[in-house]
C-alpha cells in the first residue's frame, strides 16, 4: 500500500479553531503517526501575552503592517486583478542552487539562496517570510501546539542577495533593514509571502505502507499578489509550490534554472 500526505493549514487540527495551528504543529503531530515514533504531549493553551512579546521582537511597525487598513485594502484590490493561473509545483535542482552560491564571507544556506532568487524572479516590491518563533526566548518551545509564527519583512535591498536574507533572520529583531511601506505603497505595491516547510518534514512509516510523497494543499486563489512555498515531497527531494497574480512574473519563476520537472504526488 502507498500513501501521500496533504496539508491544508486551515483544516488540519481537529478540535482547534481555524488557523490556530501552524506548520510546525502539523508536522509534529503528523510525525507521531509513525509506528516507531514516540508520542509526546503538547500544550494546546495559548501563551498569555505572546502577541505583545512577538511585536517587540519583530518590531511593532512590521508586526502590524500586514493587518493594517492600507495593506488589507491592497490585498482586496488584488481580487480585482486578473485571476492567477493554477498553482504550480516544481522540483528543485540542488546543483543549480550551488551554482548561485555567492562568493562572500557570509555563510548562507540553501534556503537563503533559494528565497532570494525566487523573490527576485517574482518581481515583488516587498516580501515577507514566515518564521517559527519557538525557542527564541519568547516562552513557546517545541512542546507548545498552536500558532507561534510571524513574518520577517523583506524590502528589495534585503532580498536582492542571499546575505541580505541571512542578515534579516539572524539578528535579535527579525525584520529587514527598512521600514515597511507607507499608506499609498501598501495599497498599490505587489507583495507576497515565501515560507519554508522543508525543515519540518518527517517521513511517516505506517504498517504495510510505503511513503510516496507529501504535497501541500492551500486555498486558491489567496488574497494578495503571490505565494512561494518551499517544501519536501520526500526525504531526498526539495520542491517549490508557487502562484502569483502577474503573468510575466509567473513566467519568470517558471523559467528559473533552479526549478526542474513539474511535481505531482501521483507520479512515482
Amino acid at each position: 500500500m502507498f500513501f501521500w500526505v496533504t496539508f491544508d493549514p486551515t483544516l488540519f487540527l481537529v478540535g482547534m479553531r481555524r488557523n490556530e495551528g501552524d506548520g510546525f504543529t502539523f508536522y509534529k503531530l503528523c510525525g507521531m503517526l509513525d509506528s516507531a515514533a514516540s508520542v509526546v504531549g503538547m500544550n494546546p493553551c495559548r501563551q498569555v501575552g505572546f502577541a505583545k512579546l512577538a511585536a517587540q521582537h519583530v518590531g511593532p511597525e512590521h508586526f502590524n503592517w500586514l493587518t493594517s487598513c492600507p495593506t488589507v485594502l491592497g490585498s482586496l484590490r488584488s481580487f480585482c486583478l486578473w485571476h492567477p493561473p493554477a498553482p504550480q509545483a516544481r522540483l528543485v535542482d540542488r546543483k543549480k542552487i550551488l551554482e548561485l552560491r555567492p562568493e562572500s564571507s557570509v555563510d548562507v544556506s540553501t534556503n537563503d539562496i533559494l528565497t532570494s532568487h525566487l523573490l527576485l524572479k517574482s518581481r515583488f516590491g516587498y516580501g515577507y517570510m514566515s518564521i517559527n518563533l519557538r525557542n527564541r526566548g519568547l516562552g513557546p518551545s517545541d512542546s507548545n501546539a498552536g500558532n507561534y509564527i510571524h513574518r520577517v519583512h523583506l524590502a528589495p535591498p534585503d532580498f536582492s542577495h542571499p546575505a541580505g536574507i541571512r542578515k534579516s533572520i539572524a539578528g535579535s529583531v527579525f525584520c529587514g533593514q527598512n521600514k515597511p511601506p507607507g499608506v499609498c505603497e501598501s495599497i498599490c505595491l505587489r507583495h507576497g509571502l515565501v515560507s519554508n516547510w522543508s525543515k519540518f518534514f518527517q517521513e511517516v512509516s505506517l504498517p504495510d505502507c510505503s511513503h510516496v510523497s507529501h504535497m501541500p494543499i492551500l486555498p486558491h486563489p489567496l488574497p494578495g499578489f503571490g505565494l512561494i512555498l518551499i517544501f519536501k515531497p520526500n526525504r531526498d527531494q526539495l520542491a517549490v509550490y508557487y502562484t502569483m497574480r502577474h503573468k510575466e512574473a509567473f513566467q519568470d519563476v517558471s523559467a528559473s534554472p533552479v526549478l526542474g520537472p513539474i511535481f505531482s504526488p501521483f507520479q512515482r
